[in-house]
């Protein structure tokens, strides 16, 4: 076998397809699309002949560094070539396992390797460093961009940010002018426990004076939660859709009555009957409605007779049932206090 004459041919091979992709770099400075590189060749056989028609495969690996050893992306196209012998590809929608979109251009130099198959295996063309297009990429990604990327975090540290307002007051400001979506949704598939959705830090020692979280209707606060825990809301409902509007800051009424109904002690802002029908105690306190669910209201009684307690509401009178361990309604001596 003519080893020499073998070697000759496969340098002229080489050399045709040299001289191609340094006419390839060249048309494709000039052409790029946003997230890939416009790579155009013409393919040639050993004696210089043009590959009308014919189906190649080609190689692209793309090194950081003047090393050539940190292969950071690789591809392959599968393509036949024109009546003119040219491919037309665009490197980074190849066939790959890489991601072209995470290439760090600003990072380092870096060069491009081209390899050949036009049937008889892959031949290597020559590595030639990126000059310009990746990094017009790059300069077009960073034209307007306003964020800045710290290995796979972004972040921005200039001033506030805003979706739907133009001049945000706060760090961070959404404004949905028109709609009827949610403004603000946050929604997890997957919560650990011990886990939480949303976390609030404020720094240690804070007082009621900041706030968590503060809500307002127009420029009236309606609620808010504090720093300290401590909060403050116009109502609550509760679940049985009774609506408490004040906070219970102190007793509406207390007082110790004895088993016959009289009052022994307390506010003086009640009467007590016995009800014998019903076998129970009410009490009317002057100038409120009571109903028991809106309302905290302790009964307790020193008497070894009495072992349950149970209180209720009717015609806006606080009811009181006293019951022997046996079940029964009894009458007996017992003290309250009740909260609004």
């Amino acid at each position: 076998m003519n080893y020499s004459g073998a070697n000759q041919q496969l340098k002229q091979v080489k050399s045709n397809f040299i001289f191609t992709i340094l006419i390839t770099l060249l048309f494709a400075l000039s052409g790029y699309t946003q997230n890939s590189i416009n790579y155009k060749a013409v393919i040639k056989d050993a004696s210089g002949n043009i590959m009308e028609s014919q189906p190649v495969s080609i190689q692209f690996i793309i090194y950081e560094g003047a090393a050539l050893s940190n292969n950071v992306y690789q591809e392959t196209h599968t393509i036949n070539t024109d009546d003119n012998g040219i491919i037309i590809v665009n490197i980074g929608e190849g066939v790959t396992a890489n991601n072209f979109s995470t290439i760090n251009w600003q990072n380092d130099e870096h060069f491009l390797n081209v390899q050949l198959n036009t049937g008889s295996g892959l031949v290597d063309l020559g590595t030639t460093q990126f000059n310009a297009v990746p990094y017009a990429l790059v300069a077009k990604d960073v034209e307007n961009s306003v964020w800045n990327v710290n290995d796979n975090n972004t972040f921005y540290s200039e001033g506030n940010v805003g979706i739907g307002i133009n001049a945000p007051l706060n760090t961070f400001s959404v404004l949905q002018p028109i709609g009827i979506n949610n403004t603000v949704r946050i929604e997890t598939q997957d919560h650990p426990t011990g886990k939480d959705l949303v976390e609030l830090i404020v720094p240690a020692g804070s007082t009621s004076g900041s706030q968590f979280i503060e809500m307002q209707n127009g420029s009236n606060i309606v609620a808010a939660i504090n720093s300290d825990g401590s909060a403050k809301f116009k109502s609550v409902q509760f679940e049985d859709t009774s609506v408490q509007t004040t906070a219970a800051v102190g007793p509406v009424a207390y007082g110790f009555v004895q088993s016959s109904s009289v009052v022994s002690s307390g506010s003086n802002n009640f009467t007590v009957v016995w009800d014998a029908a019903y076998s129970r105690y009410e009490i009317s306190i002057y100038g409120e409605n009571y109903f028991w669910s809106h309302y905290t209201t302790n009964v307790t009684s020193s008497s070894s007779a009495i072992s349950n307690i149970r209180v209720s509401s009717s015609n806006n009178n606080l009811l009181v049932y006293l019951y022997n361990s046996a079940g029964a309604l009894i009458q007996g001596n017992f003290q309250f206090i009740t909260y609004k």
